[in-house]
């Protein structure tokens, strides 16, 4: 009998070292040694000033800030993305050495790259201390209307978040971009700037005068001085 309890004994700390080694193994570098979770935010604040919007996120990981693989922005509008900005912490999934590198996807020079940071604590004795990741994103003021933000870890499991948030800022137009405030979407021209612009004052002038004729002014300065001949 008492040759059978520790042969149970052996096999039980035997399936615990099979079973932990693994994950310990996965998570040493990361820090806290748990089985992988996803990421989640913790906080999310956002401020815009003159025309700059700073997004502010913390983010926390229980296996530590060191197992968040890349975070990505989405700039959103009508169901379209007109932004991507993206946070990478390691060139891939498997390495451990920072390169933190922040990148305007679409190359349409909104995020101030300079001014975006990173910050974790240097200590890892408390919970806070191993798992919260600091990001601050700066970008110039565009028109959105939808911030969409997406966390993914090492492997691959993601947290995603969305924020409703109307920002504006200057027109982004091109010189063959024509845009008019009652129309959804941004209408394409192939156009010398000019042309463009006297296309623009060309449509106002004629919209202008299309109205006047349709309102109760128009009709009550005919009758005034019509109606006194």
């Amino acid at each position: 009998m008492k040759v059978l309890t520790q042969t149970i004994f052996l096999f039980m700390i035997l399936c615990m070292f099979i079973l932990v080694l693994p994950t310990l193994k996965a998570d040493g570098n990361a820090g806290v040694g748990v089985m992988n979770v996803s990421p989640n935010f913790s906080d999310i604040k956002i401020m815009q000033q003159d025309n700059s919007v700073r997004i502010y996120l913390t983010l926390s990981d229980y296996n530590s800030w060191m197992d968040i693989y890349k975070v990505k922005i989405l700039l959103e509008h009508n169901e379209q993305i007109v932004a991507s900005f993206l946070f990478q912490q390691y060139e891939n999934e498997e390495s451990y050495e920072p390169i933190n590198l922040f990148i305007d996807e679409l190359n349409l020079n909104l995020l101030q790259i300079k001014s975006c940071d990173v910050h974790h604590a240097d200590e890892s004795v408390t919970i806070s201390e191993r798992c919260h990741l600091d990001l601050r994103f700066v970008f110039n003021a565009s028109y959105f209307s939808k911030i969409h933000v997406i966390a993914e870890d090492r492997v691959g499991d993601t947290a995603e978040t969305f924020v409703e948030y109307y920002a504006g800022g200057d027109i982004q137009r091109d010189s063959n971009t024509l845009f008019i405030p009652w129309i959804n979407n941004n209408i394409k021209l192939v156009l010398p700037p000019h042309l463009l612009d006297v296309s623009i004052l060309i449509v106002a002038i004629l919209s202008t005068v299309y109205i006047g004729k349709k309102s109760q002014f128009s009709e009550t300065l005919q009758k005034v001085f019509y109606g006194a001949k």
